[in-house]
């Protein structure tokens, strides 16, 4: 009895989040870069390979969330929120920006032109950084 309530209380979970991003895209004002990735590139921990992809910046109800999918059937699809946004910073055209890091090409920011709104992604160093405090002061606290 306690396996099926939990299976429809998943179930139900997983409806209700289908229906708020249904009710999110479609209210939400959306904005496009077409861009391609010349090598290998991380968004996150996310690792997208070469080739062409869309990015959507998706904002309504209070909330902003980036989708990033590649045009290529097997290609990765990415969700994700950004660390900032900037409506102060004029884009002229929309771009995405990409930095090297440790020998691997990041997705760290893109400029949306016609909102002129430019989005930040978090560096995945800062987040293994976050992690692995987050862990030391886990393990600190249980020692005492």
């Amino acid at each position: 009895m306690k396996f099926t309530s939990m299976k429809f209380a998943l179930k139900t979970l997983a409806f209700t989040l289908l229906l708020a991003a249904a009710c999110l895209t479609a209210s939400a004002q959306e904005q496009t870069i077409k861009f391609t990735l010349p090598e290998a590139t991380q968004i996150g921990s996310v690792d997208l390979p070469a080739g062409t992809y869309r990015m959507m910046l998706f904002f309504g109800s209070g909330m902003r969330v980036v989708s990033v999918s590649g045009e290529a059937k097997d290609s990765p699809s990415v969700m994700t929120v950004p660390a900032t946004i900037d409506s102060d910073r004029s884009c002229g055209e929309s771009s995405v920006k990409l930095s090297r890091s440790q020998g691997k090409l990041e997705l760290t920011s893109a400029c949306f032109a016609t909102n002129d709104l430019a989005v930040e992604f978090s560096p995945l160093q800062s987040k293994k950084a976050s992690m692995a405090a987050a862990e030391a002061a886990t393990s600190t606290a249980g020692a005492e």
